[in-house]
């Protein structure tokens, strides 16, 4: 399936470099994860992505940008700050925490990473941080739900609405032959 929200959140989380702090280092990026994965707010919110221990991080020599995947995730020099970091922890939470099976809506920049992503910002970057997040994600229509859907009764109303108005086409057909 294809990733509709990928540029929108690249477009939309460039409101947090104003808050950010360099990790310099790749034991740096380390730290601050392991100091992310340790919080009793973390374990809470994230139970069973929290069982499989921090991912490991690796030194994203030649890559173009960070990537992150179940079990580590890849750091080059320019992406080396809180907020990146952030990014990429959202994508590997949001694996695992993913329901296991065929999920034909699931994507990598989904309302399930975006939902991840603004509270791994709220907690751990602060409010005013948060804040900013949410609004760029309102402005540039980045998802943080699932789309809703409609009760039995609004599709039941729709569809006698639908039938209404092709009545009513038919009607002005007929008229004007």
């Amino acid at each position: 399936m294809r990733d509709v929200q990928k540029s929108r959140v690249y477009t939309a989380e460039e409101c947090l470099r104003q808050f950010s702090k360099p990790l310099p280092t790749v034991v740096d990026v380390e730290t601050y994860l392991k100091r992310v994965w340790r919080s009793k707010r973390f374990r809470a919110d994230y139970t069973s992505a929290w069982l499989g221990g921090p991912p490991r991080v690796k030194d994203g020599r030649g890559r173009r940008s960070g990537c992150a995947g179940y079990w580590s995730m890849s750091l080059p020099l320019f992406a080396r700050n809180d907020w990146y970091a952030l990014h990429e922890l959202a994508h590997t939470v949001a694996m695992r925490e993913r329901p296991q099976g065929r999920d034909l809506t699931w994507q990598a920049h989904g309302w399930q990473f975006a939902s991840t992503y603004l509270r791994l910002v709220l907690l751990f970057m602060g409010r005013e941080a948060h804040d900013a997040l949410k609004a760029s994600f309102k402005l540039h229509r980045v998802r943080t739900r699932p789309k809703r859907q409609p009760t039995p009764a609004q599709r039941y109303a729709g569809y006698r609405l639908l039938g209404y108005m092709r009545r009513k086409r038919a009607g002005y057909e007929a008229a004007a032959e």
